[in-house]
């Protein structure tokens, strides 16, 4: 019998008996690191069938993540919760990967196994923990005919008695919602609302963003670490990753009945995520691009609404991918540009920074959809933007280097590379010579036409100087651009350096990957290109750093396509079925990169446009080929990947079906895409 559908056994029946002991005492729900690496919950009631599941994407970091991959990809607990009677639990293991299982649980039992819930003892015992008075037996009773043993119930009742609610107001609840169809929801709003004086203010965050979780950080500075605690003292929360706070989803559907969150509230809490996000515009991108991506839908929601604050615009562009920016939601940057000279204080400074950003977004945006070498005519074309910007009176010496530094790379992204090297040289001089000057210079000057060795080991060496001293000022994605930028260069005075700080950089690249960040994942792919090359035994020695990892928990195509180049890597250096074991993982990361995706579509759009089963072949060609040339990587855009594609197809296709494919559907586009190859 496949093994998401064994029969349980005695060991697997005092397991779960265990996670129901844990729940009502609110202790943390933990499985062995052994047996699963990510543990999903989804309720039952959004799939009517198994084959939903392959369209169900969960949050994970900000990100959207499909369940289905994610079962296949890696040892996954997933719990389809209160499931509609239609879900035919027979067809779960053909989504299950090695080590991957599902437990479906219902109200009304259908085969299976009937979870144990509490004794009356143990019931008792929960209501009364604490400094609570002891729950008189006839108001038990009148409990226990309400809740049964449903742990959660329980200990959110014990809750209750905890902010004073009377034992009698208690029994008098439970009559009231007893015999109602929907009394499970209809308690909860009764017991939260006895709650209510001691945790509107911390409920009212998750009301506000309308979505059970909230960015752990944000929810930190929001409240303050006493009120998550007071969430998790009165049994509120669900087992999440780190970065997040989950609420109980019932707890969430209940609060959905009251108004916890009023206008004042509602602007309190507005303001305070824009003062958050203005915070982080100095510090680690790392912990702006979390916040924005867990919050994205929030922030969506009130730009739509008009809400267009400055800091809400800039936190956007980093949850985005390069293709899916919503770039009509952007301001114009030359009119913001101009604007700037009337702004003032934290207002000015955030009014800089986005418009740096936006022309960037921009830049990004219109490679992945327009090609290169449009994106770089436009890019250009938005020079005179830093004029406007260096122009602004009363300029602070950061600000100033700032402009000058993002003017700097705008020249090197347009191959401009002297240019630029003038540039972030005068940020160096200047009064705030920033480190990400120096990476830039790095690699600059690693490299022909403006090769500078001893320049560029010299500004290494500061950086790792600081690097060692504690890294102040010095965000993570410069250390980690600072080891690609070294492996980059490829010659001794680089692999010196890295070797020399070997375990310093290690540890900086294992913390990335451990909190999913897509640069950490880039620099390990640069890592292990290097060591292709010179020292292929120790390709195997870094495998255990992604142990955990899965390129669906990847935020960003980039991130997700350095994932599949390492797994692709490890597979070469090695043998039998770790080589397949690895050789798998590496097409599964390709299969999840987005940009992959999106070209699939266009091309079988494109091919498809007509129906004679005699082309089918073509489609099935051409989607395949994408979906199988990994160094499709190499490329900058969708459009020269598509380009790519068409050139190669005739290798792979009968010569009658590439001629139809020729004259019946490419037409004059073939000389756009190759030129844009070319």
């Amino acid at each position: 019998m496949p093994q998401s559908l064994t029969p349980l056994d005695e060991a697997d029946r005092s397991r779960f008996r265990a996670w129901v002991v844990l729940a009502s005492l609110r202790l943390p729900l933990r499985t062995s690191s052994s047996e699963y690496v990510q543990s999903i919950w989804l309720n039952g009631a959004s799939l009517n069938a198994i084959d939903d599941l392959s369209a169900v994407t969960i949050r994970r970091a900000g990100d959207a993540l499909n369940v289905a991959g994610l079962l296949k990809s890696r040892r996954c607990l997933l719990v389809i919760d209160d499931a509609r009677a239609s879900l035919d639990p027979v067809e779960l293991p053909k989504l299950c990967g090695q080590g991957s299982h599902v437990i479906l649980t219902r109200r009304v039992a259908h085969g299976g196994y009937t979870l144990p819930l509490l004794t009356e003892d143990e019931a008792l015992s929960l209501l009364g923990a604490g400094n609570v008075d002891p729950c008189p037996r006839p108001v038990f009773e009148k409990i226990w005919a309400t809740t049964g043993g449903h742990p959660l119930s329980l200990a959110l009742t014990n809750a209750a008695a905890a902010n004073s609610a009377s034992w009698d107001d208690v029994a008098l609840d439970c009559e009231e919602i007893g015999s109602l169809p929907d009394g499970d929801t209809r308690l909860y709003e009764r017991i939260l609302g006895r709650l209510r004086s001691n945790l509107e203010r911390e409920l009212s965050v998750f009301a506000w963003g309308d979505q059970p979780v909230c960015d752990a950080e944000f929810l930190r500075y929001a409240i303050k670490p006493g009120g998550i605690r007071n969430l998790q003292s009165n049994a509120l929360t669900a087992i999440d990753r780190a970065s997040v706070v989950r609420l109980h989803d019932i707890v969430f559907a209940a609060m959905r009945g009251g108004d916890w969150c009023n206008e004042r509230r509602a602007a309190e809490l507005a303001d305070t995520l824009e003062l958050y996000i203005t915070s982080l515009t100095r510090g680690d991108t790392h912990n702006l691009q979390t916040v924005a991506a867990t919050h994205r839908r929030t922030i969506e929601a009130r730009i739509a609404a008009g809400d267009r604050r400055t800091a809400y615009l800039y936190a956007l562009i980093f949850a985005w991918d390069a293709a899916e920016a919503d770039v009509s939601s952007l301001p114009d940057p030359i009119g913001l540009a101009r604007g700037v000279r009337d702004a003032a204080g934290p207002t000015k400074d955030m009014q800089i920074m986005l418009v740096i950003e936006t022309v960037e977004a921009l830049f990004r945006y219109e490679r992945e959809i327009e090609g290169s070498t449009e994106a770089k005519r436009k890019y250009r074309e938005r020079l005179s933007i830093f004029d406007i910007l260096e122009s602004t009176p009363d300029l602070r010496p950061r600000q100033r280097a700032e402009i000058t530094h993002h003017r700097g790379k705008l020249h090197r992204a347009i191959d401009e590379g002297s240019e630029a090297a003038i540039l972030f040289e005068r940020v160096l001089e200047s009064e705030v010579p920033l480190s990400e000057a120096k990476l830039q210079l790095v690699r600059l000057y690693s490299k022909e036409p403006n090769r500078n060795v001893e320049r560029a080991k010299e500004l290494a060496d500061e950086l790792v100087a600081s690097i060692v001293a504690g890294g102040e000022g010095l965000s993570s994605s410069v250390t980690l651009g600072l080891v690609e930028a070294l492996h980059w260069a490829g010659e001794d005075w680089a692999n010196n350096i890295f070797e020399a700080n070997y375990n310093l950089f290690m540890a900086h690249v294992s913390r990335g990957l451990l909190a999913g960040i897509p640069q950490a994942f880039e620099t390990l792919a640069s890592i292990v290109r290097n060591w292709w090359w010179t020292s292929p035994e120790r390709i195997k020695d870094i495998s255990d750093l992604l142990n955990t990892a899965s390129a669906y928990d990847i935020h960003e195509d980039r991130g997700r396509g350095a994932y599949a180049e390492i797994q692709q890597n490890l597979a070469k250096a090695r043998f039998g079925e770790e080589a397949d074991k690895h050789q798998k993982l590496a097409l599964e990361g390709f299969e999840s990169l987005r940009r992959l995706a999106r070209i699939s579509a266009e091309i079988t759009r494109r091919l498809s446009s007509r129906s004679s089963d005699s082309e089918k072949p073509i489609v099935f060609c051409a989607v395949s080929l994408i979906r199988k040339a990994n160094h499709l990587l190499l490329f900058r855009d969708q459009r020269q990947m598509l380009a790519w594609v068409i050139w190669t197809m005739p290798l792979h296709l009968p010569a009658q079906l590439w001629r139809l494919l020729k004259e019946g559907t490419l037409g004059s586009n073939q000389a756009s895409w190759s030129s844009d190859l070319k």
